[in-house]
């Protein structure tokens, strides 16, 4: 699942924030490479009031090592806030190309989701459908991305549904 909203949040989310403020593009990446460049700052003009002259080396290491480990780090995805920044024909794309890609996983992968067996039941998918719920929903769960997710598992349990009701599941042991 982290994959299809990963993949949706660099294809569609961060265009539509394009012109948005920073708060919601912004990643640990980037706040690292920020902070990075303010130490190099801090650090120069240590040395500026230390040695009474410029010495650009402060700045330039700190924000080589900010930059570095900015880079290195993943990226943080804060649906909230990308949220709030769209309006609400914007939110229904959003969710609409999760459903999308989501929809166009494997059966396998979309069993995964719900840490199902390909031989599991239909009563087994309900049962794990039913956990999830309970652990992701918007109104039980407060993390940013508790919305996104249950897109995700309603999408993932529809697809599944249609593949039981057709004879594609359960596949045989």
């Amino acid at each position: 699942m982290e994959s299809v909203l990963r993949q949706t949040w660099q294809e569609d989310v961060l265009p539509l924030l394009k012109d948005r403020s920073m708060v919601a593009r912004v990643g640990r990446a980037g706040l690292l490479a920020a902070f990075g460049a303010i130490v190099g700052e801090v650090a120069d003009l240590a040395c500026q009031w230390y040695f009474r002259k410029k010495f650009g080396f402060g700045a330039r290491l700190g924000g080589v090592i900010g930059a570095t480990a900015g880079a290195f780090s993943p990226e943080i995805i804060n649906w909230a806030a990308a949220y709030n920044e769209l309006d609400e024909g914007q939110r229904e794309f959003v969710d609409d190309r999760i459903r999308m890609r989501v929809v166009a996983r494997e059966l396998i992968e979309l069993l995964g989701y719900f840490e199902l067996a390909p031989t599991a039941s239909l009563n087994e998918l309900k049962r794990a459908y039913k956990q999830k719920v309970l652990a992701f929903h918007p109104d039980r769960n407060k993390s940013s991305d508790a919305h996104v997710k249950m897109v995700a598992i309603n999408a993932a349990r529809e697809r599944l549904l249609a593949a039981y009701a057709s004879g594609l599941l359960p596949l045989a042991a």
